[in-house]
């Protein structure tokens, strides 16, 4: 990941960024908007006394934290479903877990839409995609272009005769 970050700190991105993580023992969320980039919580971390793990545990699409800070608030949600070719089939213990993840996140994403809706909401059809599969990432953007265009015309809609700035931002448009 150093080896592709033209930056390191959060400071010096153009565009400001907030990375939410989860304190595995407070069971709550903690957001990253400042200091180093590469700090990455896939396996659980010890930062500032906290274990720390996915923020997808506590915030899967964390637009929210945009709130207030934005002209138009846009959610992305990458997350997958799964489809299996044989309903009765019973799935493996790993399956089982993560799927039960899954559906969680989709239950919090869900209710989060209905008591704070973006203006805009992008859920591209991922579908048979497993949490971990990043190798898959080619295959992924492929799933995803027929939405591209979609949000596009969406996202021009809601900028016609606005002047759109990013707030608290070195970017100014």
């Amino acid at each position: 990941m150093r080896k592709h970050l033209r930056v390191r700190t959060f400071e010096k991105l153009a565009i400001p960024l907030k990375v939410v993580a989860t304190d595995f023992w407070n069971r709550s969320e903690v957001v990253f908007d400042s200091g180093n980039l590469i700090t990455a919580i896939f396996d659980p971390v010890k930062v500032r006394g906290s274990v720390l793990i996915d923020g997808g545990a506590v915030n899967p699409v964390p637009y929210d934290l945009l709130r207030g800070e934005c002209d138009i608030l846009v959610a992305v949600d990458v997350s997958s479903f799964q489809i299996p070719k044989r309903r009765d089939k019973k799935p493996m213990p790993l399956e089982s877990i993560l799927s039960t993840f899954d559906i969680m996140q989709g239950s919090v994403v869900s209710e989060k839409r209905r008591a704070f809706p973006p203006d805009i909401y992008c859920r591209p059809p991922l579908v048979n995609v497993s949490i971990l599969e990043f190798h898959r990432a080619e295959e992924i953007m492929k799933a995803a272009a027929p939405d591209v265009g979609r949000f596009k015309r969406e996202l021009g809609k809601r900028l016609s005769g606005k002047n759109p700035v990013v707030k608290n931002s070195r970017l100014r448009r």
